[in-house]
């Protein structure tokens, strides 16, 4: 009742100034909403370029499945639903983008022919070995794509790969870069090493005697600092050792030599040998 009496006392140029007066904020709120960012929906924004919420579930999405699909029985849910695992495909996103973008600044493209090569390559677009259009279309509907919807993709995965093989074609390497590569693969390296142990073999008179147990006499447990603790030998004891194990302290004669000059006088033997002890 209320809103009637006030529809049917609100006419003419009153009518017109209340209406226009409540139509200016109404419009103002809506016009803001198509000039303010979403920011909500954006997961990450590289170079004012955003990726959205919606791409990334998208191809979130399609990135568990193609794990499935190659994992097969082993293939966990649960694990690709961890939050580490989710910020790596973010990131992986996000590195995508920047080599989309520096794609296109340094001008790299892929033509239709060599796009249409590369599709006719797949082996999942095959029969036989030949490119079998029913099957490229199969598969595409089976992934919810169309095809002009995956060669746009397939073209920006090309064009991805052009700049990073780009720059590996270009690289130089010097002589003295692969010499010194080569030297580091086919380096070896030859160390000796020596074993002494603490006890040189000794039998120490004062040690306690072992109970049936297996335990010392003494009910005092050593410490960490008497355990660590160097064990102290008198010399005598060491020298005895040694003479008694002096051959397994020595090793065959050694030569280093530069090089070896053979003289045929030099080598000219005492007595000639015959025929039969050369033989």
């Amino acid at each position: 009742m209320v809103l009637q009496k006030f529809r049917d006392r609100l006419t003419g140029v009153m009518a017109i100034f209340v209406v226009g007066l409540l139509a200016v904020p109404f419009a103002l709120v809506g016009v803001n909403s198509y000039f303010a960012p979403d920011a909500e929906n954006n997961v990450a924004i590289v170079n004012e370029v955003p990726i959205t919420l919606n791409e990334y579930n998208t191809s979130f999405q399609n990135y568990r499945e193609r794990m499935r699909q190659l994992l097969g029985e082993s293939y966990d849910a649960e694990q690709f639903d961890d939050p580490v695992i989710r910020r790596q495909h973010l990131d992986t996103m996000i590195e995508r983008e920047l080599l989309r973008q520096v794609s296109a600044e340094t001008g790299l493209s892929v033509d239709d022919q060599s796009l249409a090569q590369a599709i006719r390559q797949v082996p999942g677009f095959q029969v036989d070995g030949e490119f079998n259009i029913d099957v490229y279309q199969r598969q595409l509907s089976a992934q919810g794509l169309t095809p002009q919807e995956f060669e746009d993709q397939m073209r920006s995965s090309m064009v991805l790969r052009q700049y990073p093989a780009t720059i590996g074609a270009s690289a130089i390497a010097t002589s003295s870069e692969v010499d010194r590569y080569i030297s580091l693969q086919e380096e070896e390296r030859a160390f000796a090493a020596i074993l002494v142990k603490a006890e040189l073999g000794l039998e120490d008179d004062n040690a306690p005697e072992a109970t049936d147990e297996g335990e010392p006499e003494s009910a005092e447990h050593e410490t960490a600092e008497s355990a660590a603790a160097p064990a102290e030998v008198a010399e005598d004891r060491v020298q005895a050792w040694y003479e008694a194990h002096a051959n397994e302290y020595r090793h065959p004669e050694r030569v280093v030599v530069e090089y070896v000059e053979i003289d045929a006088e030099q080598l000219e033997p005492d007595e000639p040998v015959d025929e039969e002890t050369l033989r």
